[in-house]
Formats: structure tokens, C-alpha cells, sequence
């Protein structure tokens, strides 16, 4: 089914009984993140910082990339046993609770920030004080 743009993905998490993730490469997706906030299982490729999303398999099923016969027996294993697929979706669903929401993601770039800014007039701290002494000399006027 094609829907074109959504805005709100939460109907379509809401349908799913499981998303799956066969990447060969990837950065941090935010399919995975979305699925964890919304209770939904994941079985993805151990690619990127995908490990790192699911708490290196606590939090969803990780498998080697390009191992289809992996991927299938997986997603089955899931899908035929209610109970595991439920302790991994409160599993992903705590995690991104207490790792991954936009308000922690916000203070840790945020502090990211701020500890480069520190470490930058450190390293800079005598030039940076000439830079001011400087700046201020040809902003007075006479």
C-alpha cells in the first residue's frame, strides 16, 4: 500500500507486529528508534550503531548482515512467540525511555556543545584572551 506523505507515524507503528531492519550499512536509524518508542520488536542487522540502539541484543534481535537464513529464522522466532516479542518491546520501550528521548538527546548535544567550547578556550585560552583585548581596543571609540 502506497500512502504517500505521513507526518504522523504512530497508526502505521501501531499495526506493526514487528519491524524489521535487514541494513547493510547504517548510521543510527531512526526506524529502530521510532519502533522502540512505540513498543514495537525489532530484528535488525548488526550494522552501524544499531547494537547500540538494542543494548547488543537485549533490546531487539541483532544478526550478521547479508545472512538471510538468519534474518528469517528470526523474524519467525519472533513472530511465533508472543512472550519473547513482548519482553523485547518493553525491553526497546524502557531503553529509549531512558537513553533516547528528544529531551535527552537534546541535553547530551547540548552538553557535546558545551564541553567542545570548554576544551576550545583551554587550548586557546592565552590567544583567545589577545583576540579579546583586541576586540575591545577597536570598538572604543576616541
Amino acid at each position: 500500500m502506497f500512502t504517500g506523505l505521513l507526518t504522523d507515524m504512530t497508526p502505521v507503528y501501531g499495526a506493526l507486529d514487528l519491524l524489521v531492519q535487514p541494513s547493510d550499512t547504517e548510521g543510527t536509524p531512526r526506524t529502530v528508534l521510532e519502533a522502540m518508542a512505540h513498543r514495537v520488536p525489532v530484528v535488525a542487522t548488526d550494522v552501524g550503531d544499531v547494537a547500540e540502539l538494542l543494548d547488543h541484543g537485549y533490546a531487539g534481535v541483532l544478526i550478521e548482515p547479508n545472512d538471510a537464513e538468519a534474518l528469517a529464522s528470526a523474524i519467525v522466532h519472533v513472530l511465533d512467540s508472543p512472550a519473547r516479542s513482548q519482553k523485547l518491546s518493553e525491553r526497546a520501550y524502557t531503553r529509549y525511555q531512558r537513553h533516547f528521548t528528544i529531551e535527552i538527546m537534546r541535553a547530551r548535544v547540548h552538553e557535546g556543545y558545551a564541553l567542545a567550547v570548554r576544551r576550545a578556550e583551554r587550548r586557546h585560552s592565552g590567544s583567545w584572551s589577545a583576540v579579546t583585548r583586541t576586540s575591545n581596543l577597536c570598538s572604543r571609540r576616541p
